[in-house]
């Protein structure tokens, strides 16, 4: 400014914008990184242990949401939410397929198919309740959010 360039205040301005976008992606480093163990364990647990993941990942977001200052916006944790879904889809699927549905009931083993079909609706049905749960939680706890 000494100099009185035309260009400090553009720079200033820049310095400003860096600086804050800086602070954000530390903090949404420092709390979504609380995440991490828990979405490896949903990507690469047993689809028969998922269940108990689901409360630790749900209690986190509920945190991240009460106490981040950058990450607890709707369209942040909704993009959250999807990516923990699509896990639980893909877990699903690699546990069983069409395909080997198809193969245990032409190989006369369809109470295997239907248990496999049973323990991924349970896996599903838990999460969706789990979810919900959390979200009357949030409601109550976080009414301002």
């Amino acid at each position: 400014e000494i100099a009185k360039s035309t260009y400090c205040t553009d720079f200033s301005k820049l310095c400003r914008e860096a600086r804050k976008a800086r602070d954000e992606a530390n903090d949404n480093v420092k709390y979504l990184q609380t995440l991490e163990k828990w979405m490896r364990k949903l990507n690469e647990d047993d689809v028969e242990n998922l269940t108990a993941i689901f409360k630790p990942i749900m209690h986190t977001l509920m945190l991240i949401w009460k106490h981040s200052t950058h990450y607890n916006t709707p369209n942040r944790l909704v993009v959250m939410i999807r990516e923990m879904c699509n896990s639980v889809i893909d877990q699903s699927c690699r546990f069983i397929s069409g395909e080997q549905i198809f193969l245990l009931i032409e190989n006369e083993e369809a109470n295997s198919a239907v248990d496999h079909i049973t323990l991924v609706l349970n896996v599903c049905g838990s999460f969706k309740n789990t979810y919900f749960d959390y979200k009357s939680k949030v409601s109550n706890e976080c009414p301002g959010n």
